[in-house]
């Protein structure tokens, strides 16, 4: 696989899993448990916020890993 489209694919693989969590946010806002709103729940906005952290993780290492092969290309 090309360099360009390895790049390619870790970015689309990594943004189509960072818009996973955008349907649950309305989800666990409107949903109520015990009277209080899903996302009232700390085990949930930790679960939520673990699943950004993932994503952001894997666009960075797709970041780092360009500016890499960039920087051995142009060396």
């Amino acid at each position: 696989m090309s360099e360009q489209r390895e790049i390619r694919y870790l970015v689309g693989r990594d943004g189509r899993t960072g818009g996973l969590h955008l349907p649950h946010m309305p989800f666990a806002l409107e949903r109520h448990q015990f009277t209080r709103p899903l996302m009232s729940f700390q085990l949930v906005q930790t679960k939520l916020v673990d699943a950004l952290t993932v994503v952001v993780l894997g666009l960075h290492a797709s970041l780092q890993v360009r500016r890499f092969k960039d920087a051995v290309s142009s060396a």
